[in-house]
């Protein structure tokens, strides 16, 4: 009989997942700190998981804008590549992703496959209900504090839970 360590390492390696990683656009330099320090914990979350294995992709890297109509639409296409990807990660906060979240929460095959991630200062506001919703539906929703569970790392170590529950139901299915 094989260690169970051994049958559990396998079924990850067997089961490694495509990651969409949803959060404030890496092409600017914003001042606000806050913004800069979800675009770093978003290029923190897809260097942990690359190492974990997956595949893990920026919405901006797989998104066609110069498709031709009516494909050039982004939210069309991010619609369809939600479905495509295992996890979909999103930290909610700017314009592009509070339209993320909500996708995924009015849309029920996605929001078992998400991990949102808000900012406590949002609470009740249309972003935190969109949230709300979508983790009604099955999606993970973790309200963070700020600058704490960013430096801390909290959002990664959920997500790599996630990652790896996701990882277990594969296996077994």
């Amino acid at each position: 009989m094989r260690p169970i360590e051994e049958l559990l390492a396998e079924a990850l390696e067997r089961n490694r997942l495509s990651v969409l990683v949803f959060g404030p656009a890496l092409d600017r330099d914003p001042e606000n700190e806050f913004v800069r320090e979800l675009q770093r914990k978003r290029r923190d979350i897809r260097l942990a998981l690359e190492q974990d294995g997956h595949d893990v992709r920026y919405g901006e890297e797989v998104v066609k804008p110069d498709l031709p109509p009516p494909t050039d639409n982004p939210l069309l296409q991010e619609l369809l590549l939600m479905r495509a990807f295992d996890l979909i990660v999103v930290l909610v906060h700017t314009p592009g992703t509070i339209a993320e979240a909500t996708c995924v929460a009015l849309r029920p095959e996605l929001a078992p496959k998400a991990v949102l991630f808000i900012w406590d200062q949002h609470h009740g506001g249309f972003a935190w209900n969109a949230c709300r919703l979508a983790e009604n539906l099955g999606a993970v929703l973790s309200e963070f504090v700020f600058p704490a569970d960013i430096q801390d790392c909290h959002l990664l170590t959920r997500i790599l839970e996630r990652a790896r529950g996701i990882q277990m139901g594969k296996a077994l299915s």
